[in-house]
């Protein structure tokens, strides 16, 4: 049951309607951004909700009822000064919290109908605007909260359960090239000190320590030795420049065989590679 004014409610009930949906969202690093529908500019509880950019918004729906476990709620966000591209690829909106409700624009003081809050799950990037799915709070209530079996490890490379510090692994370099690829319109990064094997900084990350980016962390799809280049799941966030430097960490692809020969820490494997009926699973 939603938490309405009574003065709202009977707004809602009127033939005429004064309604406009607004859009908070709370980055990790604090700022807060302000969006609505509206077509003017509103000022709310000292926000001010932008009317530029505009968005669209999906309608929610649930899988089970008005408990609301699954509820989903996507964002169609238009490419602005306030939102862009750059901002997207730097990780600035993952994992940001929102909330999402309605007002009568007309008379303010009747308050607000939450409609849904929680926070960003996948961004899609498309041409001068990005799909937002918004997960609503009771969607944690659907994630797996206990150890199951699996043919490949459960524990992430560096944490509490790994055992091992990612220090240890880290390596340090500095862009000496960069390399235009057409068919996806991105840069790959080139470093002709680097010596390891190929794939071995495949699912790791890669965090910039100088330039326009420092701090931020992405993560490499694949390594090549001969050629001496990184890419990337996603494109580079911008303009990098060479001689920016970066840190390398190694990436773990969760299998016992890369536990045991590349990192020699098969004592703490999380997983259960050898239980019948597993064998589908296995990473080679």
């Amino acid at each position: 049951m939603k938490n309405i004014s009574l003065e709202l409610k009977k707004h809602l009930k009127s033939e005429v309607m004064t309604l406009a949906n607004c859009l908070k969202i709370e980055y990790k690093d604090g700022q807060i951004l302000g969006l609505t529908d509206h077509d003017e500019d509103i000022y709310i509880d000292g926000l001010l909700y932008k009317t530029q950019p505009g968005f669209n918004a999906s309608a929610i729906h649930s899988q089970l009822g008005q408990l609301g476990l699954g509820d989903n709620l996507e964002i169609d966000l238009i490419e602005s000064d306030l939102v862009k591209e750059e901002d997207i690829l730097s990780g600035a909106f993952n994992n940001a919290y929102y909330t999402y409700f309605t007002i009568n624009y007309k008379q303010l003081e009747q308050g607000k109908i939450i409609l849904q809050s929680g926070y960003f799950g996948k961004i899609q990037l498309l041409e001068k605007h990005f799909l937002i799915e918004l997960k609503s709070m009771s969607n944690l209530l659907n994630q797996t909260i206990c150890s199951v079996y699996t043919p490949y490890c459960r524990a992430t490379l560096g944490d509490f359960q790994c055992g091992l510090k990612l220090q240890d692994y880290s390596v340090f370099g500095c862009v000496t090239g960069l390399r235009n690829e057409p068919s996806t319109h991105t840069y790959i990064l080139q470093d002709n000190t680097r010596t390891e094997e190929d794939g071995y900084f495949d699912g790791g990350n890669l965090t910039w320590i100088s330039g326009p980016f420092q701090g931020l962390t992405i993560t490499i799809k694949k390594y090549l030795k001969k050629e001496q280049e990184l890419t990337f799941f996603l494109p580079l966030p911008g303009k990098i420049d060479i001689s920016d430097k970066y840190k390398l960490t190694p990436g773990c692809n969760k299998s016992l065989k890369i536990c045991r020969d590349k990192f020699n820490n098969v004592i703490n494997f999380r997983g259960e590679p050898f239980i019948p009926g597993t064998a589908y699973g296995r990473r080679k």
